[in-house]
């Protein structure tokens, strides 16, 4: 995205990049460059999602454990579970997103604004409060095998 601002000594440009970083097993993160130019402002932006990655477990090594929706800042994402092997269905961005975090069969619709560093902020948002199976059974202090029906 490009900006320009008028000095007294003429427009001066200016890039903005927003960066998703993955390793496509269950670790991402997300950051925001600037500069002069659009290189320097890609590296920036991919060493700050480098700073603060985000570690999600993955439902089967695939997908997520259950339905989900979050909201940030007037964008709403509802996040749904689809069967195995019938893909992701979301806008681009997402596809990215759930891409560098390595999760698939899930559906994502996005309500309200479609800004997208709101939409990204809101699916990070959505992931990190994700709760495993694992972590409901320590809430419980039971093993998992215990809690299956």
């Amino acid at each position: 995205h490009g900006v320009s601002q008028v000095t007294s000594g003429g427009k001066k440009r200016s890039i903005s990049v927003l960066a998703v970083v993955g390793n496509g097993a269950g670790s991402a993160g997300f950051g925001l460059g600037k500069d002069e130019e659009a290189t320097e402002a890609l590296v920036k932006a991919c060493k700050a999602a480098r700073k603060q990655l985000l570690h999600v477990d993955r439902f089967d090594g695939r997908t997520i454990f259950h339905d989900m929706e979050d909201t940030w800042a007037r964008t709403k994402c509802v996040v749904l579970m689809r069967r195995a092997g019938s893909g992701t269905r979301c806008s681009w961005l997402m596809w990215k997103i759930l891409n560098a975090f390595g999760i698939t069969d899930v559906s994502v619709k996005v309500h309200g604004s479609k800004n997208k560093i709101n939409q990204t902020r809101c699916i990070f948002n959505a992931l990190q409060r994700m709760v495993s199976a694992r972590d409901v059974a320590n809430n419980r202090g039971k093993r998992v095998l215990d809690m299956t029906p």
